[in-house]
């Protein structure tokens, strides 16, 4: 017997690969858990169309955009709410996954 253990993380904790996605305009998440990048980049192609049939995103400060202009990230799950992210990591991240 081996008294080596190994560590399990919760199944409610963030898996490495996976992602949010986040919409910068409003700061306010897309969907509420961790997704596959891909998954991410589809979420945000389908977010976008779903908003190109009225013409018009509306924002939370109530102004109406192009939904090509609403800002949205892919950002790591790594169990960090996005809002707490200091503010030079969350620009190079928004820099580095930005999707348009």
């Amino acid at each position: 017997m081996s008294d080596q253990r190994t560590h399990t993380p919760p199944p409610s904790a963030p898996r490495p690969g996976k992602f949010l996605v986040f919409n910068e305009t409003d700061g306010i998440l897309v969907h509420t858990g961790p997704i596959t990048r891909s998954s991410a980049e589809r979420l945000i192609r389908q977010f976008r169309a779903r908003f190109r049939g009225q013409g018009f995103y509306l924002t939370a400060r109530r102004e109406r955009i192009n939904p090509e202009e609403v800002q949205l990230s892919v950002v790591p799950a790594n169990g960090e709410h996005v809002g707490e992210l200091e503010s030079n990591e969350r620009e190079e991240s928004r820099k580095r996954c930005l999707i348009g």
